[in-house]
Formats: C-alpha cells, structure tokens, sequence
C-alpha cells in the first residue's frame, strides 16, 4: 500500500510529447501514438478537471469509446481526433496552457 502511494503522489505524470511528425500521449499504464498530420479539429475550452462516474483514474474512456480524456485536474482543455475519428482530451493547469499546447498540435 505504501509503495503505491508513493507511486501516485510522485511518480504519476500525463505528458504530451509533440516532436513534428506524431504526438505521444502518456499517462499511468497507457500511451498513445497519434501521427500529427492525421490530427483535426484541434479545440481549447474551459474545464472543470472533473471526471464523470466513480473512478476518477488519470486516464479514462468516455462516450462509448469515442473519447480517451487524460486528466490530473486543471481549468483548460485540448481536444482534438485523429484519422479515425477517435477523439483525445488532455487537461491542463489553465487557459493559457492548454492554448500553447493547441498551438504545438497544430503546428
């Protein structure tokens, strides 16, 4: 039980690696490779940092599979889908975080 408190309080990390041709997503036990150029319909909005249902796990599946939202809490969001219409959301700190992380996606 110790040992996975210590996991969670220091270890556990989302990270959005964007390096010109695909953006990794990482969170606790999953990652993702999404290639760039696949990548539309890139959004910022308000978020709550909330997750809906029980688990409030970093890492979650919602409507149906459609959307994988990567979540440790914060007040902005970047949604965006890749070629296969799956649509990824990644919770950020504030606004103007999530706006510069729209703006690495899209470059």
């Amino acid at each position: 039980m110790l040992l996975a408190a210590v996991w969670w309080c220091f270890l556990v990390r989302i990270t959005v690696e964007v390096d010109g041709q695909e953006i990794i997503l990482r969170g606790p036990l999953w990652k993702r490779s999404v290639q760039q150029g696949s990548v539309h319909n890139v959004a910022v909005a308000k978020d709550t940092g909330l997750n809906t249902g029980l688990v409030n796990w970093p890492v979650t599946r919602h409507e149906r599979g459609s959307l994988t939202r990567l979540n440790m809490g914060g007040g902005g969001a970047v949604t965006f889908s890749d070629a296969h219409g799956h649509r990824y959301q990644v919770v950020l700190a504030d606004l103007p975080s999530a706006e510069q992380m729209a703006q690495a996606i899209e470059s």
